[in-house]
């Protein structure tokens, strides 16, 4: 949140369980799932990327500019969020469980 509020330009992991994260990987299944999210240099790899706006909020921590401490503000910023999926590191996840199943 901090690299946004500073308007730097940061890359992170997100973790897919939030709400807003899973809503534009749900809005890009369709796009990974087509030939041309393959990646050129690995085929077992899939990715799309979307822009989107998002909605910060955060605690004031001094007054300023007409805003008084200890009073919640919020934040518009621009994300660019990259999805990449591998069906193949899928499948390796779900080896050791179906193994465990099946005896």
């Amino acid at each position: 949140m901090e690299f946004a509020l500073r308007n730097m330009k940061f890359l992170t992991l997100a973790d897919p369980t939030i709400v807003w994260v899973r809503e534009t990987i749900d809005e890009l299944r369709t796009t990974i799932a087509g030939m041309a999210s393959t990646c050129p240099f690995d085929p077992t790899i899939c990715g799309a990327t979307v822009r989107r706006m998002h909605q910060f909020s955060r605690m004031r921590r001094r007054s300023r500019n007409g805003t008084v401490a200890g009073e919640k503000e919020t934040i518009s910023r621009r994300l660019y969020v990259h999805v990449y999926y591998s069906p193949d590191n899928e499948a390796r996840k779900n080896l050791p469980f179906a193994g465990i199943c099946l005896n």
